[in-house]
């Protein structure tokens, strides 16, 4: 006999068990499952299936507690976040310690002295940081500083976009949001675009008869930004359309990119365009005066610490060779052969007969449109600045019409029909102006 178990159904088949006399008429209890049925096959019974659910449950991750390091604009946002995810779990003691933990640099530093007052921090902070009217001119300043638009700048456009709808989003959450929806700063707004746009935007008004306010400002600038957005979209620019062949395009852009990298290869040293040294190594720039280094450096974009090429990641301030220069006396971060030239040395005899020798210096003189560096010669017993007649005239001055008698070494008087002109001096930092009389020549050593 074949008896089988289902959950509280029994199913007996042959003979009856040593339990009963005769099981096999018995009716089975009735437990709510449907009935097995016999497979005419195997003259089995079939078992009913029955299918469990199982809950899924993910884990979350905890948020992280958000941090101050002292910007204004983000202080509200700060305030309303920490209170929401601490006050509710925390007593004022161990909140005051969490705080101190969620904060850096200044505000850090202002609550050392309060203690654990939970309710004293928070004042203290309001008081910095929370004011309404701080918050709103760090907001409007921030659009004011923003630099014009110019044509093509779609991406510059976007920026422009969201930095108006966050300012917006920030004074409103003050409460100073009248300080950006009035004529002014409307005004302020318009002008950072570009002339067709404020064509597009008063067209615009003029076709649905409305008045400009912030609120349809920010709708044009949304609506303009995601034109724009879609328009440069790669999916739609020229490269991905007329692939016929995908084989014979990617070996063509293959091809291409590779000749636009070879294009646009960076070599070792920018002076002389060579892979065999670096800048600091070159002939050619060491040959060259320290102003026309400085303005190939700057052409090519070099970090002035190290003198190779800077980037993203790699400026004057985060270059690792950043170290002070090492002419003696200097404190500023810059290379060696970037340093201005501002001292003086002996050249010459400016007098054989009498033995004099006069100091003469390198410095860079003329206009700040326009300036050349030339040598200039000290004498302590001169009354008078002399400037030749050709570096004028390269200079590009314009004099004044004088006559002026000039005594030279050996007690010689010459009377000169010439010009005074005005010229500057450059040194480091500053620059010097001084009155220079224009001759043929100064000396002939």
């Amino acid at each position: 006999m074949l008896t089988i178990y289902i959950g509280n159904v029994f199913i007996n088949q042959g003979q009856p068990t040593e339990h009963g006399p005769d099981t096999q008429n018995q009716t089975p209890p009735s437990s709510g499952l449907p009935s097995p049925q016999l497979s005419d096959q195997y003259n089995q019974p079939v078992v009913p299936v029955i299918q469990h659910k199982a809950r899924l449950e993910p884990k979350i991750q905890k948020p992280n507690l958000p941090v101050f390091a002292g910007d204004v604009r983000e202080y509200w946002t700060f305030r309303e976040d920490f209170r929401h995810m601490v006050d509710p779990l925390y007593d004022d003691r161990n909140a005051i310690s969490i705080l101190r933990t969620s904060l850096t640099g200044k505000p850090l530093e202002m609550l050392k002295g309060i203690g654990t007052d939970y309710d004293a921090c928070w004042e203290y902070l309001d008081l910095y940081y929370g004011d309404p009217r701080i918050i709103s001119d760090a907001v409007t300043q921030d659009i004011m500083k923003f630099r014009s638009l110019k044509e093509g700048e779609d991406s510059r456009f976007c920026d422009l976009a969201h930095l108006v709808r966050r300012c917006y989003n920030i004074l409103k959450q003050v409460g100073k949001e009248s300080d950006l929806n009035n004529n002014h700063m409307l005004a302020i707004i318009e002008m950072k675009l570009t002339a067709d746009d404020r064509k597009v935007w008063a067209r615009k008004l003029q076709h649905n008869g409305e008045e400009a306010s912030l609120e349809k400002l920010l709708s044009f600038l949304t609506d303009e930004m995601k034109t724009r957005m879609r328009a440069t979209a790669p999916v739609r620019s020229s490269q991905s359309q007329g692939k016929v062949n995908l084989s014979q395009q990617q070996s063509s852009d293959s091809n291409d990119n590779s000749t636009r990298q070879k294009s646009v290869s960076w070599k070792k040293c920018w002076g002389c365009e060579s892979n065999d040294h670096w800048p600091d190594q070159c002939t050619k720039i060491r040959a060259i005066t320290v102003d026309e280094r400085l303005k190939m450096a700057r052409e090519n974009h070099v970090c002035f610490s190290c003198l190779k090429r800077a980037g993203k990641n790699h400026t004057m301030r985060t270059c690792n060779r950043r170290k002070r220069c090492s002419i003696e006396n200097c404190q500023f971060f810059h290379h060696s052969l970037l340093h201005p030239v501002t001292g003086g040395s002996v050249v010459s005899v400016a007098s054989k007969k009498n033995d004099v020798a006069l100091p003469i210096i390198t410095a860079r003189i003329g206009t700040r449109e326009n300036d050349v560096i030339g040598n200039i010669m000290l004498d302590s017993g001169a009354n008078v600045t002399l400037v030749r007649g050709a570096v004028a005239e390269k200079l590009g001055l314009e004099g004044k019409p004088i006559s002026i008698d000039i005594g030279t070494l050996g007690g010689n008087v010459q009377a000169h029909q010439t010009k005074i002109y005005k010229l500057k001096i450059f040194s480091n930092q500053k620059e010097h102006t001084i009155s220079a009389v224009g001759v043929p020549e100064i000396t002939t050593v």
